[in-house]
């Protein structure tokens, strides 16, 4: 079974919110908070701009990932957008449960995943997808191991 490739997915989730922060935080006033990179033609853009990035830091990223727990390989550009769309969607999706605002099929102006779950629910369903990512990986078990040894 192949697993998801965290180091192609985190980074564009984060990427994705740049746009918010940079809008909160240098209060631009005529641009909306939830603008061109939440709806899924947007969030795609950035995977796929994340994509190429990771094509030209790859050795670097593979070289950190063989030092970590999470061995996984960025070299091959295929599992790295397999893995970044589908993570930049998911993303949009969560996102539009909880914010009115977010028109993830733009320029349809409607949200039909707003309010299908209340924001605690949200929040606790990435925690957790977080939890499970953590299991699957080994780091609860290998640091359990460790732990054992001292």
């Amino acid at each position: 079974m192949r697993r998801i490739n965290i180091p192609a997915m985190v980074p564009v989730n984060v990427f994705i919110d740049l746009e918010p922060l940079a809008v909160l935080t240098i209060h631009i006033r005529k641009y909306p908070e939830h603008g061109f990179f939440i709806p899924f033609a947007g969030a795609a853009i950035v995977a796929l701009m994340a994509v190429m990035v990771f094509e030209l830091i790859k050795n670097p990223v593979n070289g950190l990932m063989a030092m970590s727990r999470l061995k996984q390989d960025v070299s091959k550009i295929f599992p790295v957008a397999a893995d970044s769309v589908p993570g930049a969607w998911m993303y949009v999706v969560f996102d539009s449960m909880i914010y009115k605002d977010i028109r993830p099929f733009y320029p349809f102006d409607s949200n039909p995943f707003y309010g299908k779950m209340d924001p605690p629910e949200v929040r606790m369903t990435c925690i957790v997808l977080m939890d499970a990512a953590v299991a699957v990986y080994g780091v609860i078990p290998a640091g359990r191991r460790h732990n054992k040894a001292l």
